[in-house]
């Protein structure tokens, strides 16, 4: 006699191996870790917000009136204002100056509001006179020892780069304080007053300034 045994599962196969695939799957899924972000990854490069400043130091040469030769170094605080000092000659004496400039612009062609303010330190302008045909040796006597001082205050127009090279032109206004050491026997011969006795004498006066150079920055 033939007994027939029943099956103990009735799961067909494919449904059977598709569930165990799935759980070892999920299993290989908890045992692998989490990729870490890599620290030593560089960030990406800031971007630039505006154009590279001017410049902040430079030089200046210039001549003219009553400036005389003047070398002066240049500090620009600010985009619109620089600010400069340094010494000047006059061909006879030595002195010093300083000033501002205000340039509002920064074109090719730029206007400019501008200021000064030096000092000439006492030296013999005695042979003045006689460069320019007199010959009174009481004229010579006052000029011997002389110092001034000088301000200015002018326009100007600059022509070139503000980042670089530019030539400027200035005129303006000047005043001008002179102290002669020794103006007693001129202003005696003015009199024509042998006894005559004075103080301390300071001769104050203004002109056209004018003045032509350039600047360099660095």
């Amino acid at each position: 006699m033939i007994t027939r045994v029943k099956p103990l599962c009735r799961a067909p196969l494919p449904s059977a191996l598709a569930a165990a695939l799935t759980l070892w799957g999920g299993a290989a899924a908890a045992q692998t870790p989490a990729p870490t972000p890599d620290m030593g990854a560089s960030a990406p490069p800031p971007q630039s917000t505006g154009s590279a400043s001017l410049p902040t130091f430079g030089l200046m040469v210039d001549v003219g009136v009553p400036d005389g030769l003047g070398l002066a170094g240049v500090v620009r605080p600010l985009s619109w204002l620089r600010l400069n000092a340094g010494p000047v000659t006059n061909s006879v004496g030595f002195g010093v100056r300083g000033g501002l400039s205000i340039a509002p612009f920064h074109a090719f062609l730029t206007p400019s509001l501008n200021a000064d303010v030096g000092h000439y330190f006492k030296a013999d302008y005695s042979e003045l006179p006689r460069r320019f045909g007199a010959s009174s040796d009481t004229a010579a006597a006052t000029l011997k020892d002389v110092g001034y001082t000088f301000a200015t205050a002018s326009v100007g127009l600059e022509l070139g780069s503000q980042s670089g090279f530019s030539f400027f032109l200035r005129a303006g206004l000047s005043y001008w304080d002179f102290s002669p050491a020794n103006a007693e026997p001129a202003l005696r011969d003015a009199a024509d007053d042998p006894t005559l006795t004075v103080a301390p004498v300071s001769l104050r006066m203004s002109s056209p300034s004018v003045k032509l150079g350039f600047t360099l920055f660095l």
